[in-house]
């Protein structure tokens, strides 16, 4: 059995994938997930296809959190947490860590492709964040165009998609 990362952050589905090496007709693999400090938070069972695969993986829900364990984030505890299987006699154990979600705190690093624009000329802005492994569910950065010229002064805001 192993678990498809070996860190995940709040809200990050963990996947169980394993396989057994014979299998008992109408037996699940039991599995249990407990915290850094030893308490069980979550059971469950899975049983082995014809060829001996089970996962908590499924392709209907792949877009939510059902397709794997999800650590509750209210109160969440940091650190290495243990699951344990059995299935029949056999016993496994695999490990992860939670690990607090990365905030970008440095600022984006932004350019365009050209220095010069003419007047109706279109602006292509690229972007990136310079905190490595940030992933971007629920980024939202605001990007600020300053227009100016001998006359005036504009500011307007404009929303962005960054794609890291």
């Amino acid at each position: 059995m192993s678990t498809d990362q070996s860190s995940y952050t709040l809200s990050q589905p963990i996947t169980l994938d394993g396989t057994v090496s014979q299998v008992i007709p109408l037996t699940p693999v039991v599995y249990k997930v407990y915290t850094p400090n030893g308490t069980m938070i979550y059971q469950g069972n899975l049983f082995p296809d014809t060829q001996g695969h089970f996962t908590t993986y499924s392709q209907y829900q792949s877009h939510s959190s059902a397709s794997g364990i999800v650590i509750n984030s209210i109160n969440p505890i940091y650190g290495k947490y243990t699951i344990t299987a059995s299935y029949g006699t056999a016993k496994t154990t695999v490990s992860f860590t939670l690990v607090s979600q990365q905030a970008q705190t440095t600022p984006l690093l932004i350019s365009t492709d050209k220095q010069v624009y003419g007047l109706g000329n279109t602006v292509q802005i690229s972007g990136r964040t310079q905190l490595a492994g940030l992933q971007n569910s629920g980024l939202s950065p605001s990007l600020e165009i300053i227009q100016s010229s001998t006359a005036t002064a504009t500011r307007g805001g404009v929303p962005t998609n960054f794609r890291h």
